[in-house]
C-alpha cells in the first residue's frame, strides 16, 4: 500500500514539474511557492511512508490531500497563465487592434489622393460637382460647347474603419463597425483649405446572425463589383448602394428589410423625390461560395407611392422587383472573373434608369405619365457588367469601394 501510495505522489510530483517546465510559470513568484510548497509536503510523505509498512496514518493522509491540493491550485494558474499568454499573443498579432475590457478594437483605413483631369464635348462641368468626383453618366452635360481640361487633386477618398469585438458569455457574439470618408460632401474649397466634412458610409451592430445598422445593400454583391481607378467604375450596370436595414443572416441564406425612397421622373426629364414611402424595401439572397470562387443570386421587392402633394392631381402605387445574378469565379491566384446581370422593374436607387443611364439616382425609380391619364409607370431596365482582372505579383489588389 505504501509503495502505491509513493508512486501516485510521484505522479503528482511529476505532473506538477510538468507545469513549471513554462517560462512564464517559472518567472512567476507566486507559482514558484507553490511548486516549492508542494515538493516539501511530497518528499515528507514519501519519507514517512518509506519509515513503515502497513495502512497509512490519518497524517499521512491529510499530507496527500495537502499534496493533491496544491497541484490542483497549480494546474488552475497554469491555465489561467496560459489564457494570458494567448492574448498577448493575439495582441502582438494584430497590431492594428487593442482591448477594451472584453472588447477588442480595431482601427483601419487608409489615405489616398486622386488626380483626374477631364473635359467633356457638349458643356462645361461645374467647380464642386460630383461628375468632378467620379463617373455619373446621368450627369454629364450634353447641348452645349466643348469644354476645356478640367483637373483635380483629391484626398477625400481617404478613410476611416472602427469596429469592435466583444463576448457577451454564454456563445453570443457583439459586434459594431463605423466606417467615414470625405466624398460627396461640402465644407471645403481648392483656394485655401481644402477640408472637407466626414461623410457615414457604414454604421452597424451585430448580433449573432442579426446587423442592425446602415451598410451594403443586400441586393449588391460586393465581392463582384469591378476594380477601376475610379472612385466607383464602370456605373452603368453596376449594383452600387449602402441602405439602413434589419438584416438576419443564416448560412448563406440573408432576408432583409431596408430603407424605401421613391423618386418619380416628371415628362420633362425632372425628378422628384417623393418621399411618400410606408413600406420598407424586402430584398431575399443567398450565396453560394466555394474553393473557385462565389455565385449570388438576389431578388427584391418594392412599392413605388406618389401623392398630390408632390405632383398636384397625381395619387398612385406601383409595384417594382427586381432580380439579380453576380459572382467570381477565381482563375489562380492573382486572376478571376466577375460579372453582374440585373433584370429590373423600377429601383433607381440600387441601380439606374436606362433612359438616364443614371445608376446612383432615382431611387425606386418611376415615370409620370402625362394627361388626360395621370398615373405612375415603373420603369424598367436591365443593366450587365462582366470584369476580368490580372493582378502581376508586384501589386496587390484595390481596396472595395
Amino acid at each position: 500500500m505504501a509503495k502505491a501510495a509513493r508512486l501516485l505522489i510521484k505522479g503528482f510530483l511529476l505532473s506538477a514539474t510538468m507545469l513549471s517546465t513554462s517560462q512564464a510559470l517559472a518567472q512567476d513568484s507566486d507559482v514558484d511557492a507553490r511548486l516549492d510548497r508542494l515538493e516539501a509536503l511530497v518528499t515528507s510523505l514519501i519519507n514517512r511512508m518509506d519509515a513503515k509498512e502497513g495502512a497509512p496514518a490519518a497524517s499521512d493522509i491529510a499530507v496527500a490531500q495537502q499534496a493533491q491540493q496544491a497541484i490542483s491550485e497549480t494546474r488552475a494558474l497554469a491555465e489561467r497563465t496560459a489564457a494570458v499568454e494567448t492574448k498577448v499573443a493575439e495582441q502582438s498579432a494584430d497590431d492594428n487592434s487593442f482591448a477594451v475590457g472584453k472588447t477588442r478594437v480595431t482601427y483601419g483605413g487608409y489615405v489616398k489622393i486622386d488626380a483626374i483631369s477631364q473635359r467633356s464635348s457638349g458643356g462645361q462641368v461645374e467647380t464642386g460637382s460630383i461628375v468632378r468626383d467620379f463617373l455619373i453618366p446621368g450627369a454629364i452635360p450634353v447641348g452645349g460647347t466643348s469644354s476645356g481640361f478640367d483637373t483635380d487633386f483629391s484626398a477625400r477618398q481617404s478613410r476611416i474603419i472602427l469596429e469592435t469585438k466583444t463576448n457577451v458569455g454564454s456563445g453570443h457574439k457583439l459586434g459594431s463597425k463605423i466606417e467615414m470618408d470625405f466624398m460627396v460632401t461640402s465644407g471645403g474649397d481648392e483656394r485655401v483649405s481644402n477640408s472637407y466634412t466626414p461623410r457615414l458610409r457604414q454604421a452597424y451592430i451585430t448580433f449573432d446572425n442579426w446587423l442592425f445598422g446602415q451598410a451594403w445593400s443586400t441586393f449588391q454583391d460586393v465581392g463582384a463589383l469591378p476594380e477601376a481607378l475610379d472612385f466607383i467604375g464602370p456605373t452603368p450596370g453596376t449594383i452600387f448602394n449602402r441602405q439602413p436595414m434589419i438584416r438576419y443572416t443564416y448560412g448563406g441564406l440573408q432576408i432583409a428589410v431596408e430603407q424605401p425612397e421613391t423618386t418619380v421622373t416628371s415628362p420633362t426629364g425632372g425628378r422628384v423625390v417623393a418621399g411618400d414611402d410606408s413600406l420598407p424595401d424586402v430584398v431575399l439572397r443567398y450565396n453560394l461560395k466555394s474553393d473557385m470562387g462565389h455565385l449570388t443570386a438576389a431578388a427584391i421587392g418594392r412599392v413605388l407611392r406618389v401623392k398630390p402633394d408632390d405632383f398636384g392631381r397625381i395619387s398612385d402605387d406601383a409595384i417594382g422587383y427586381g432580380l439579380s445574378l453576380s459572382g467570381k469565379l477565381n482563375l489562380g491566384a492573382r486572376d478571376d472573373i466577375r460579372f453582374m446581370q440585373q433584370p429590373v422593374r423600377d429601383w433607381g436607387a440600387i441601380s439606374a434608369s436606362i433612359s438616364s443611364m443614371m445608376p446612383l439616382c432615382a431611387p425606386m425609380a418611376a415615370l409620370i405619365r402625362s394627361p388626360p391619364t395621370p398615373a405612375s409607370l415603373p420603369i424598367a431596365i436591365c443593366g450587365q457588367t462582366l470584369y476580368g482582372p490580372h493582378f502581376p505579383a508586384a501589386i496587390s489588389k484595390p481596396i472595395t469601394p
